[in-house]
């Protein structure tokens, strides 16, 4: 199974995990994905193969082996996969173990964030519900990203309509903080400073153009310099046409290109390696740089 075959597995069956795939829908999928087998081996495919859907001992079984699998399979030490597309936790310690690995990048008010994982690059838009004690995430994609920082263009977050008044500044809180409007704020606190190797970071996505302008290329997960006509894979379509690239030996989209204004050199990858990705193991696979401890269970 190709790299892009590994994640698409990985990413079902987490949805699966977090109770966002119906049951029904889960088995249908297992059962016509042949496939599967050469990503999860003889031995585990044959179990979950033959899991009967409709005892629940059966299928909490299959949730505890798919579970250890996905663990086993994850490149880097986050908790973004225990996340749904839509979630929340308590303000608070529980918000705090996740935002602990995140990184700010843009602030829509006070309490609406987008922020990026940075051991597995995933993007998140944060509303801070401190009303109700809820932090709101919602995962969002590289494209959306690309929008709020380039055009201040912010997906919506679709929440509860009771968190909506809260996430956004009313006239007395402007008044009182003395900002004459929301905009004012912005300009004024609501921009969180970017660092240099944060700033490489957005470099990594939606990049084609300079990709294919470059001279050479690197990855910041694995440290490879090749040329960039050595890249086979692309991600994140638009009009049937991938706009990031993954690298060639690792598969991880944490490609640059010196197009982009960045110096391609082992130690520019190490130190963006050491921001990004500080739980990569030298020398072991992606897929096997990082075994979860228990602490990963839910």
């Amino acid at each position: 199974m190709t790299n892009h075959g590994l994640e698409t597995t990985l990413a079902a069956v987490w949805r699966f995990l977090r109770l966002e795939t119906e049951e029904a829908d889960f088995e249908k999928w297992l059962h016509g994905n042949p496939e599967l087998k050469t990503s999860l081996g003889d031995d585990l495919y044959a179990e979950v193969i033959s899991t009967n859907f409709k005892r629940r001992g059966d299928i909490e079984s299959l949730r505890k082996q798919l579970r250890r699998w996905a663990i086993g399979y994850q490149r880097t030490e986050c908790l973004c996969n225990l996340l749904k597309d839509s979630d929340s936790r308590g303000l608070g310690y529980m918000a705090d173990l996740f935002k602990a690995k995140m990184k700010r990048l843009a602030c829509r008010t006070p309490w609406i964030e987008l922020w990026r994982c940075r051991p597995c690059a995933q993007a998140w838009l944060l509303g801070t519900d401190t009303s109700w004690d809820v932090v709101l995430f919602q995962r969002v994609t590289d494209a959306e990203v690309s929008a709020v920082l380039n055009d201040d263009d912010w997906p919506k977050l679709v929440v509860d309509p009771k968190h909506i008044d809260h996430l956004w500044p009313s006239e007395g809180w402007l008044r009182v903080c003395e900002y004459e409007d929301l905009e004012d704020w912005r300009r004024r606190d609501g921009q969180p400073e970017l660092g240099r190797l944060d700033r490489a970071n957005l470099l990594s996505v939606n990049h084609r153009q300079d990709v294919e302008k470059s001279k050479v290329c690197g990855c910041y997960f694995c440290l490879s310099i090749f040329e960039p006509t050595h890249i086979y894979r692309w991600i994140d379509e638009a009009m049937g046409l991938g706009r990031t690239a993954t690298c060639p030996k690792c598969g991880m989209a944490a490609v640059l290109g010196d197009a982009s204004g960045v110096t391609i050199e082992e130690s520019f990858l190490r130190e963006m390696r050491g921001n990004w990705y500080p739980d990569k193991t030298d020398g072991v696979p992606p897929s096997k740089s990082t075994r979860h401890s228990a602490r990963l269970e839910f």
